[in-house]
């Protein structure tokens, strides 16, 4: 035994940074790979790619909540000070994580992986477009936008949809009905824009708001990532999300951020009663949310005010009323960045 110990003690623990060249590696090859995936699948219609059903409920019953929290509590873990350059440099050069506007870039003084997530900008990196009626609330890839159809019924993707009520409750119609201009020239517009990795991971107020109630529907955590979005049709309304429900200067406003895969924390600093990603058992986010209404004291934002954050990537979707002669102006597949224009009501006389 003593032998034992003492050939333990004598061993050069080289296969310490051994290991951290082998998993930048292997987050090489998977960013590769990802890539290449991705491009196949962008050439296919997303009708023929959409889950069976039976596949997708196999899905939303594997342990991703559990998976999520065990993932994050690792996240947490202080990290010595040697390998965060090494591990985080990996990080950075797989997902391409822009440093030139972060507040801290020497990546050895975030002690955690998480910290370096959560990073920070540095003031004035993201000016605000003010002749915009809406401006990117996040960082990330402008997916998908159009109007919501009559029914009902937003677009995930071209091709496959999925029920407003679903996404946000049976009763948002009517509220809708009540914050909604009375008038025949307004339609309800919605937008995605997901947030990669290697983006900057909080979010901010897109125009002039004011929240009166704010919405936590638990649910499953499935990957939000595009190729994933053109797989399961109903994916927004199936993950743990939180939306603020308000109104802005045209009538109804819905601000929603939807967890994903390892990114079920949601982070709201003017509301330390949220608590997501909570131990319970993956559900059907539709059955049950919890509610907190904020009547006495509306939350007011103006447009560029931080509104919270999230543990990785994921994605947010914007539901609001304007006048039909609003115009996005981002190209579905387009990175935008917070403060930039994503849409402008044209004046009808121009």
């Amino acid at each position: 035994m003593n032998r034992f110990r003492t050939y333990f003690r004598s061993i050069r623990w080289f296969h310490i940074p051994f290991g951290v060249g082998i998993g930048y590696l292997c987050l090489q090859q998977y960013g590769h790979t990802r890539k290449r995936e991705q491009a196949k699948l962008a050439t296919v219609p997303a009708e023929q790619l959409t889950m069976k059903e039976w596949k997708v409920s196999i899905l939303r019953r594997l342990p991703t909540n559990l998976v999520s929290r065990t993932w994050g509590r690792i996240q947490d873990t202080r990290l010595p000070r040697w390998l965060r350059k090494p591990l985080l440099a990996s990080y950075v050069h797989v997902f391409g994580c822009d440093l030139n506007d972060v507040e801290e870039r020497d990546l050895r003084n975030y002690e955690t992986v998480n910290a370096f997530f959560m990073r920070k900008l540095r003031a004035g990196t993201r000016p605000i477009d003010e002749q915009s009626d809406i401006v990117s609330p996040c960082d990330g890839t402008f997916l998908h936008c159009g109007v919501v159809a009559k029914t009902g019924e937003l677009e995930q993707v071209k091709g496959i949809r999925y029920s407003l009520s679903d996404f946000l409750g049976e009763d948002v119609r009517e509220r809708l009905s009540d914050l909604a201009p009375h008038s025949s020239d307004h339609e309800l517009f919605h937008c995605v824009i997901y947030l990669s990795p290697g983006d900057y991971h909080h979010f901010h107020a897109p125009t002039e708001l004011e929240v009166t109630e704010r919405r936590h529907f638990p649910g499953s955590l499935i990957s939000t990532a595009p190729f994933v979005v053109r797989l399961i049709k109903g994916l927004f309304s199936f993950n743990e999300r939180v939306a603020l429900l308000g109104q802005w200067t045209h009538g109804f406003f819905a601000y929603t951020a939807v967890g994903a895969l390892n990114v079920g924390s949601i982070h709201l600093p003017f509301d330390d009663e949220l608590k997501t990603n909570a131990f319970r058992r993956n559900g059907n986010a539709n059955e049950k949310f919890d509610r907190r209404a904020y009547d006495d004291e509306p939350r007011v934002f103006c447009r560029g005010d931080y509104m919270g954050g999230f543990a990785q990537g994921s994605t947010i979707v914007l539901l609001f009323t304007a006048p039909s002669s609003f115009e996005f102006v981002p190209k579905p597949g387009k990175h935008v960045k917070v403060g930039e224009s994503l849409g402008r009501v044209e004046s009808k006389a121009g």
